[in-house]
């Protein structure tokens, strides 16, 4: 039997209503080399039936009739498993498309990484998004504070199966805290990451029962508008690092280079829009892990001398203080925090209209959705916003004021605070 790339863990007890969702989600995944483990623990709702339909040989259902709880599930899961790497999520998560393949190319591009998570996006019963987890990008920023805890969200996980395996889950588990067991047990022996999108659903409350809790208004990300904010002194400094004057029009991708991420085709559309307007200049700040600089310069052809690279950056607000406009082509993504990082700089962005970003630009007010994987449409809407200075003012002192709306960090910290203590309030549970 061919052994798969990734084992997704996925347990459940009485998840019946939201199980075939979550299933589907991986099958959906454009990364295809896994098998999914459903780990049913006793379920007194026959949860597995939801599934009975799933015709597909790599989902394996694993049940018997002792309730042994969370931890013992996952530990069975490890012996069963036969995935290079092990992803974990439970029965009412949601994995968005790109998950499985973002986690696996990290890992593999980062072979002293032991275990990676994701942002992870909080909706309610309804569906309704509620807010964003709390993040910490490196080991060295996830494990500043360990007796505080980590910031990790435990079903993003994806880890090395071997790793796993040397650091079990506690039996008997601690009571609702047996990822932070975990990786309180390991984190001086390991190296933790986070990928900056938001590449999974968290379900929090009971469609049926109502028990879905908003924060907020229902905003879906929380800025930092102090960190995020206009600094002409910052933007002069940045611009003259990177030989692009004052008059030019410095375009921006922020993020990962991988092509899922629309690089080429970004690099196509500078091309042809450079041709109509040499004043353009474009910087892509983010790790290339994918090896494509090289495929990127091609792309842009006889524009090439005016691209800059970067790389990755713990300042990823000082370019997006230095730039005229922010450029997210991607075909697929979680829900991504760049336009609205750009806006609290009044940056004006343009954004693949895909599922991840609806939602984050007003169209035609803060900055254009334009379709994927088109580098015609792209090079006319760049040519359109590179000559109009005062739309490009206008549209980001709009953004700013968006962000300052509904999501600054502020608001969406307070209300998380509020969700975590109703949600750890005691509570009569009856028998």
């Amino acid at each position: 039997m061919i052994q798969p790339r990734v084992s997704v863990l996925l347990p459940v007890r009485n998840g019946g209503r939201d199980l075939l969702m979550a299933v589907w989600s991986v099958l959906e995944q454009s990364f295809q080399d896994w098998e999914l483990l459903v780990l049913d623990d006793a379920s007194t709702d026959r949860a597995l039936a939801a599934i009975t339909k799933v015709s597909d040989s790599r989902v394996r259902a694993v049940q018997d009739a002792t309730h042994r709880g969370l931890a013992a599930r996952l530990n069975q899961g490890l012996e069963l498993a036969r995935g290079e790497y092990i992803a974990r999520m439970d029965h009412d998560d949601i994995a968005f498309p790109s998950r499985l393949q973002s986690q696996v190319e990290y890992l593999d591009a980062h072979r002293d990484t032991d275990l990676l998570g994701t942002r992870a996006l909080v909706f309610d019963g309804s569906g309704a998004p509620a807010g964003l987890f709390p993040y910490r990008r490196t080991h060295e920023e996830i494990c500043r504070r360990p007796w505080l805890g980590f910031y990790l969200p435990h079903p993003t996980w994806m880890g090395r199966a071997d790793w796993f395996r040397r650091h079990k889950y506690r039996i008997p588990e601690p009571r609702r805290a047996e990822d932070q067991d975990l990786l309180l047990r390991s984190y001086a022996f390991s190296r933790f990451a986070c990928l900056p999108e938001v590449l999974l659903g968290y379900r929090v409350g009971s469609s049926s029962q109502g028990l879905g809790i908003v924060l907020g208004d229902g905003s879906i990300a929380g800025i930092d508008t102090d960190r995020f904010r206009p600094n002409a002194a910052i933007r002069a400094a940045i611009r003259a690092e990177l030989g692009v004057k004052d008059a030019d029009v410095l375009l921006l991708f922020l993020g990962r280079l991988v092509r899922d991420k629309g690089v080429l085709d970004l690099a196509a559309a500078f091309a042809l829009a450079h041709g109509r307007n040499p004043d353009l200049a474009l910087v892509f700040v983010g790790p290339d892990e994918q090896g494509i600089t090289a495929d990127i310069r091609s792309a842009a052809g006889a524009a090439d001398g005016r691209v800059r690279f970067v790389g990755y950056t713990q300042r990823p607000e000082e370019y997006l203080a230095a730039s005229d406009a922010v450029c997210l082509p991607s075909y697929r993504e979680g829900f991504s925090t760049v336009t609205l990082e750009a806006g609290a700089c009044e940056v004006p962005a343009l954004a693949s209209r895909i599922y991840g970003t609806e939602g984050s630009i007003v169209d035609g007010e803060t900055g254009r959705y334009l379709p994927a994987a088109d580098p015609q449409a792209w090079a006319n809407a760049i040519v359109e916003i590179a000559s109009d200075p005062v739309r490009r003012s206008r549209w980001g002192k709009a953004a700013r004021a968006h962000v300052l709306e509904r999501f600054r960090a502020e608001r969406v910290v307070m209300e998380m605070q509020k969700f975590y203590e109703h949600a750890l309030a005691p509570r009569n549970v009856g028998g």
